[in-house]
């Protein structure tokens, strides 16, 4: 009786209710409409970041220019300053306070340039140098005084350009070696006697000098002894070296 009854009859699954399939499709729908949304921010955002870089690069790029143009033009107007007060110097007409401060400002800037200096200015250093040798016949003290202090400083800096100078500073150095005033005269013989033995070549100031011996004037002839004296000295100590 057992083997002969009927087996369970199984339980069919529910039906899928139509509903829910419209609402699978629309969940892939919205899905899809999300990752289409987010792509197209993140393609956004790139652009975006691309933009901001590209006018970051642009920025920068335009700021480097405007630094190159500012550098530019603050070398041209030190240029130009250098160049007014170069030509300050070519007469005493100027006030003498003008003066010395021209002095002391060009002999600092072009210590600062140092002897490596471009062209032009070479150019300028040369000019100063020779309008020195019209600063020292000024009659005042403090004058002369920053009219030598800066022919010796040029010397050490650039002596080849002192070199082409110095028939004009040693003209005009050496006549106030014999000016009775003190204060004009030892600068002069202490810028005269930096100049012959340490600056200048001998080659360049020993055919002065040796003019200078024949000089009316006892006290400049007296100079130029001592001043031949130590040069042969110092040349002496070489050759024995």
């Amino acid at each position: 009786a057992t083997c002969c009854a009927p087996a369970p009859r199984s339980r069919a699954a529910p039906p899928f209710p139509a509903g829910a399939a419209v609402f699978c499709a629309a969940g892939r729908d919205e899905a899809l409409y999300q990752h289409q949304v987010r792509s197209q921010r993140e393609k956004q955002t790139g652009a975006d970041q691309g933009v901001a870089m590209s006018a970051h690069v642009s920025l920068g790029a335009r700021e480097e220019e405007e630094e190159e143009d500012s550098a530019e033009a603050k070398a041209r107007e030190e240029l130009r300053s250098m160049e007014n007060l170069v030509a300050s110097l070519q007469d005493i007409r100027a006030d003498w306070k003008v003066r010395v401060a021209a002095m002391q400002t060009l002999v600092g800037r072009f210590e600062i340039l140092g002897p490596s200096s471009p062209s032009h200015i070479i150019d300028l250093i040369s000019a100063f140098c020779k309008h020195l040798a019209v600063q020292v016949r000024d009659l005042r003290s403090a004058v002369v005084r920053e009219a030598c202090d800066s022919i010796e400083r040029m010397g050490v800096l650039h002596p080849k350009l002192a070199a082409l100078a110095a028939d004009e500073l040693f003209e005009s150095l050496l006549k106030l070696t014999y000016v009775t005033k003190e204060a004009i005269r030892l600068p002069a013989e202490r810028c005269l006697a930096a100049l012959a033995a340490k600056s200048l070549p001998p080659a360049c100031t020993l055919p002065l000098l040796l003019r200078g011996a024949t000089d009316v004037h006892p006290r400049a002839r007296a100079f130029v002894l001592r001043a031949l004296a130590d040069i042969l000295t110092a040349q002496t100590k070489g050759d024995l070296a």
